[in-house]
């Protein structure tokens, strides 16, 4: 059963008549070598991509370690450096391009996915980056073909079928996004890797009694609960209920939580009206800061409660040319908080393109002592 899975999969991606572009904005990756000239900054002679001399190569491994530690933001100087060094190194800036884009900072971070495919260190984790860079600035037809790169050179990949399920599900496309689904269902021989992604459409679409049933289902087949307790905790902000919320949280020891977890912990603590233990939370003396675009979009909302508009400005300065959701949700509310109106009508335009719930709604974000 599993080995015919790829072969599955590329029938069905031949019958959805999904496309197979060159690189670049809008469109999805090459699948072969690249063109003459293609992805090469200017001065630089073409077929020394990758290529590396004394002192340059330490960079990128130094970058690549930083990464691999969540260390994001140190990850970006050093690749920066690497580039600046020498613009022809793919690996530099693909790197590059990961690190920018685990901070927030997809705009920026797509010119170095999207213009270096055809280079070796341009593997299916890297499209897959590059298809939630995609998805986020809304190019999400470009975001299907970047799943389907990196699931034509691994089938299995859960991450790429993952992506392939929403991204496909946003563009209006059944059966692929059932095609990924039903893949996902027998990637793995020991668990059944579509539930996550079911739980994620089901939250997509507002079924939250559906997102309920799937977390039933995983809690039975005894797996960690934290992954899909995100998502339920996810649902209860969107119902308005923070309450509930922390408390899905609070099943998960503090010292095992991950940064996205933090994150929800965070922002449903502010939706109660404990802006001062958010606050606490985000500088992280015990844990660590938490940075990165999403980071900073509830950084911003907790110190427009605490009353500073100017450093919730200078906390969203950085994205200033992004749409992520939780960024577009933050100008909403700091344009709010200083009555501007017309602030307010032109994000939330931009709010109703690239919210992910048809329940979740911008006033949500008022904690439930201030309305």
């Amino acid at each position: 059963m599993r080995s015919l899975a790829p072969v599955v999969l590329l029938l069905a991606l031949v019958g959805s008549g999904a496309s197979w572009a060159g690189p670049g904005p809008g469109r999805g990756p090459r699948t072969g070598g690249p063109a003459a000239g293609a992805g090469i900054p200017k001065g630089v002679t073409p077929g020394q991509q990758g290529t590396h001399g004394p002192g340059r190569r330490p960079n990128v491994m130094k970058g690549r370690a930083m990464l691999n530690s969540g260390m994001s933001r140190s990850a970006i100087v050093s690749f920066r450096e690497a580039v600046e060094r020498d613009p022809a190194n793919g690996e530099a800036h693909i790197g590059l391009g990961q690190a920018l884009a685990r901070t927030g900072r997809c705009r920026e971070a797509l010119p170095h996915l999207t213009e270096w495919t055809h280079a070796l260190a341009f593997g299916p984790r890297a499209a897959v980056t590059t298809a939630v860079c995609l998805e986020r600035t809304g190019e999400v037809e470009a975001a299907v073909e970047m799943d389907l790169w990196a699931l034509a050179r691994r089938p299995d990949l859960s991450s790429a079928l993952t992506r392939l399920a929403l991204d496909a599900d946003r563009v209006g496309d059944p059966v692929l996004r059932d095609v990924a689904m039903e893949h996902l269902w027998y990637a793995k021989a020991d668990r059944d890797e579509s539930l996550f992604a079911e739980a994620a459409l089901a939250l997509r679409h507002g079924d939250l009694d559906l997102v309920e049933f799937v977390a039933l289902v995983w809690a039975r087949e005894g797996r960690d609960a934290e992954e899909l307790d995100r998502l339920r905790a996810r649902a209860a902000l969107d119902s308005d209920d923070p309450t509930a919320a922390l408390a899905i949280l609070a099943e998960h020891p503090r010292l095992r939580r991950g940064t996205a977890t933090r994150l929800l912990n965070l922002e449903a603590s502010r939706r109660e009206g404990l802006w001062v233990q958010a606050l606490a939370g985000m500088q992280g003396r015990i844990f660590g800061p938490l940075t990165g675009g999403e980071a900073d979009a509830i950084r911003a909302r907790v110190l427009v409660d605490a009353g500073d508009l100017a450093g919730a400005t200078e906390a969203l300065a950085a994205y200033a040319d992004e749409l992520d959701e939780e960024l577009v949700a933050s100008r909403w509310y700091l344009a709010r908080a200083g009555g501007d109106e017309a602030a307010m009508a032109r994000h939330a335009e931009d709010y109703a393109r690239v919210c992910g719930s048809p329940t979740r709604r911008l006033e949500l974000l008022i904690p439930l002592d201030r309305r």
